[in-house]
């Protein structure tokens, strides 16, 4: 139930507790939220520099597109002032965010010229990654996905990576017969 303002409070004030971390360099930040965070990387990075936003089965459903009490911001003007790149991982089974609800989120990011390297997994349901819950978790994807988010995190990363140049790239493993109708929670 955190609000858009309260996110981007609370991890400001974590990125500064960060910063007396002798191991830690503020010159290369990444945000990640999943599920019900997964709106708070993109909302930070779009009011403050970051290396990049991650965004792991959240933040592109059709209940963040408006503006609510939570939300004080359209996701697409958010989306519009995002200042880094954007690494997505959603699922093909996923009961909560359909396949439109990504590429409309695709869309957007493409619309306002940013980066991004967004995946779709197939047979993934919501909350894939959670091995704590045998019914969703999907060793196969999440293993893919941790995969595509090193390398994606390697390249952003690298000295001399270009944020001149815009990375766009989409990739999804989806079924012939997808149908979001049919796509259930596991537990």
């Amino acid at each position: 139930d955190m609000t858009d303002p309260e996110s981007v409070e609370l991890i400001g004030a974590a990125l500064a507790a960060m910063k007396s971390h002798k191991s830690a360099d503020p010159e290369k930040v990444i945000v990640m939220g999943y599920c019900q965070t997964g709106r708070h990387p993109l909302v930070y990075a779009a009011e403050h520099p970051i290396t990049a936003a991650v965004v792991w089965y959240g933040g592109a459903g059709s209940k963040e597109w408006g503006i609510k009490k939570d939300q004080p911001k359209k996701l697409e003007d958010i989306l519009a002032a995002v200042n880094c790149p954007v690494f997505g991982a959603f699922g093909e089974a996923d009961h909560i965010i359909s396949l439109d609800d990504v590429r409309r989120f695709r869309d957007c990011l493409e619309r306002n010229r940013k980066s991004y390297d967004i995946h779709i997994y197939r047979g993934a349901p919501h909350g894939w990654l959670n091995d704590t819950m045998p019914g969703r978790y999907r060793r196969a994807q999440a293993e893919a996905a941790w995969a595509h988010q090193r390398a994606f995190l390697a390249q952003v990363l690298a000295p001399g990576y270009d944020r001149s140049t815009r990375m766009q790239h989409y990739a999804a493993d989806l079924a012939a017969d997808y149908d979001f109708s049919r796509n259930v929670r596991h537990e």
